[in-house]
């Protein structure tokens, strides 16, 4: 195992953490100002993990020198495990349905997977 692709894992995921902070202040901010209602809220969460997972594995794939697909799908594991463990800290220790961590395990995992599939074809 190359100790350099370790090290474009912590970068990646620094960012994608980084990244998913900054937009749930965002959204935070604009769901306090409008009210736009729980479908909205619904909508948001997961769009904020596709899209930070999405710049974990474009920054995972570029950082990498090989397997980067797979190095991207690490990442996006990685990802969605600290996500469970915050979840699990702020919600006094309840976790969400199985079959709500499943999709969002899949959904971390394919959308890093797709930012390494963008930052190989550039």
């Amino acid at each position: 195992m190359n100790f350099n692709n370790l090290i474009a894992v912590i970068k990646s995921l620094t960012a994608a953490i980084l990244l998913t902070a900054l937009l749930i202040v965002i959204f935070s901010f604009i769901i306090f100002k409008t009210d736009p209602g729980n479908s909205f809220v619904s909508f948001i969460i997961p769009l904020i993990n596709i899209v930070s997972c999405l710049i974990c594995g474009l920054i995972c794939s570029h950082l990498v020198t090989t397997r980067k697909i797979i190095w991207s799908a690490i990442s996006g594991s990685i990802y969605f495990v600290i996500l469970l463990i915050v979840s699990f800290i702020l919600n006094n220790g309840s976790v969400k349905t199985p079959s709500m961590l499943i999709s969002t395990l899949f959904i971390s995992i394919m959308s890093a997977c797709v930012g390494s599939f963008l930052s190989v074809s550039r």
